[in-house]
């Protein structure tokens, strides 16, 4: 009787084991095909990288290009319009950091009282499109 049941506990036991193989066989098969699944992916993924690389180089070496025509001499004096001089010193407008100008000394006193209180100063670069003459201040 005592043979039955060691016999009967050895049956259930290699039962088990047999099943815990096969299970670690099912999962490492899935994980496997999981892993070559992914590896693929990745594989496309950094092939259509390598693609997008190239043609940004092609269009960087083309553009350095370009910008290398652009600034030679010789293309610039073939593009230049006829209308084209270089500036004229009453063109050009000087502004000292340190130095506050006339027209935003006006602009204070004509400004509400709680700006011109504030003291916020600020300039405004448009002054360099309009087509006064301007006195030159080193």
């Amino acid at each position: 009787m005592h043979y039955f049941k060691d016999l009967n506990s050895y049956r259930w036991l290699s039962i088990g084991l047999c099943l815990m193989i096969l299970l670690v066989a099912v999962g490492g098969s899935l994980g496997i095909v999981w892993m070559r699944t992914q590896i693929t992916g990745t594989a496309k993924h950094v092939a259509q990288m390598e693609r997008d690389l190239r043609a940004l180089d092609n269009d960087n070496a083309t553009l350095s290009a370009r910008m290398a025509r652009a600034h030679n001499p010789e293309f610039l004096i073939t593009h230049m319009p006829a209308g084209l001089r270089p500036t004229s010193g009453n063109q050009i407008v000087w502004i000292q950091a340190s130095a506050q100008p006339s027209y935003l000394a006006q602009a204070r006193q004509s400004a509400p009282a709680e700006v011109a209180a504030s003291g916020s100063s600020s300039v405004s670069f448009d002054l360099a499109l309009l087509n006064q003459p301007r006195d030159p201040q080193p």
